[in-house]
């Protein structure tokens, strides 16, 4: 009877609330395999007849999975363990509650905009934005001096550096642009 090796080269990371899947090979021993599993993140499991480790996480943090599989060779069982590090991060989200309104020929600036979950470092994009105005990628501050008045609608998107897959998360910010503020002087007439 040959060995038996845990041919998994990882496991993904996941996200709180997001489906899970990680699919878990071996080879050597003799058929069928059964699969267990320590160190696995609140909310998963692994399927023993498979190896597949599912479900939706439910806490964030790092974890080190530690997989175990088993044949049915007799008369000792033969047996290998591998250890997995995987991260499970909260999902994406913008916290900015609200920008500033703006008026035209007056520098604006929302200050950087704030985001929690995924992994930083984040960029950030915008569209809707009036004339005038730009977002810095980096940290999220919108920032120009409006040359239009109305309102707008602008739709911020921020992008974590999660992987395998990144992940995004948009928020739509209603802001009004108004006509500048004139001084005149206005001497009475006596």
């Amino acid at each position: 009877v040959n060995g038996i090796a845990i041919t998994t080269l990882s496991l993904p990371n996941g996200v709180v609330g997001s489906v899970y899947s990680g699919p878990n090979t071996a080879t050597g021993g003799v058929l069928p395999y059964v699969w267990t599993a320590t160190g696995l993140p609140g909310g998963l499991s692994i399927d023993a007849g498979t190896g597949a480790i599912t479900g939706t996480p439910t806490v964030a943090g790092p974890a080190t999975i530690n997989v175990t599989v088993t044949d049915a060779s007799s008369p000792t069982h033969l047996s290998a363990t591998k250890s997995f590090p995987v991260t499970i991060v909260a999902a994406l989200a913008i916290t900015t509650g609200s920008l500033p309104n703006g008026a035209v020929g007056v520098a604006y600036s929302s200050g950087p905009l704030t985001a929690t979950g995924g992994i930083t470092p984040y960029a950030w994009t915008a569209t809707g934005l009036p004339a005038g105005l730009g977002i810095d990628p980096g940290t999220g501050a919108i920032t120009g001096t409006p040359t239009v008045s109305g309102p707008a609608t602008i739709s911020v998107t921020v992008t974590d550096s999660f992987s395998p897959t990144h992940l995004s998360a948009t928020k739509q910010f209603p802001v009004n642009i108004v006509t500048g503020v004139a001084i005149t002087d206005r001497k009475s007439v006596v």
